[in-house]
């Protein structure tokens, strides 16, 4: 590199040199963790209320309007907190015979020697079936209380499309299957 590239290269430098004021900086700082902390105590102090069809119809027809979109997402609201609780309650269907089942096998199993070990990974083969059906069992009743105090609209119309795709792909499968 010769003199004059140096030249040009420092003077570029020196032109382009950042000068960062960190009292502006700070401040603006401060300011910012206030207001989040500010929009973070809203958000906690409001109480979370249910949302069904049944209360949105009943406020349609007094008159009264809606400020934050419930009408619009209580109809999602409702599709989506019936399926979550039907496939809660299927569960529950089918463990109650799943553990009918399981204990008459348990009782008809021979106990030797030489199917033990066979024995024991049936039982944990059982038990595990029976753990995982509960507990979707709960997660799924849960998510449809989560979804009764949902505000947020968005959201809902999200996992409602979330719901509608995996139908669609369900549907898709069976008929390329036939």
């Amino acid at each position: 590199m010769n003199n004059r590239d140096k030249q040009i290269l420092s003077s570029i430098h020196e032109s382009n040199s950042l000068e960062i004021d960190y009292e502006k900086l700070a401040d603006a700082l401060i300011k910012a963790e206030k207001k989040a902390s500010e929009m973070k105590s809203l958000k906690e102090e409001s109480p979370k209320e249910k949302r069904s069809v049944f209360k949105a119809i009943w406020s349609i027809l007094k008159g009264e309007k809606s400020e934050d979109g419930r009408y619009l997402s209580a109809p999602y609201i409702f599709i989506i907190v019936i399926l979550y609780r039907i496939i809660a309650i299927a569960g529950l269907v089918m463990l109650i015979p799943y553990t009918i089942t399981s204990f008459n096998y348990i009782a008809s199993l021979h106990w030797s020697n030489d199917v033990l070990l066979t024995n024991i990974v049936i039982l944990f083969i059982l038990l595990l079936v029976f753990v995982i059906v509960f507990l979707y069992m709960v997660l799924f009743w849960g998510a449809a209380n989560d979804m009764e105090n949902e505000k947020d609209k968005d959201y809902v119309m999200n996992v409602f499309t979330g719901m509608v795709s995996i139908a669609a792909l369900v549907i898709s499968i069976i008929t390329i299957s036939r």
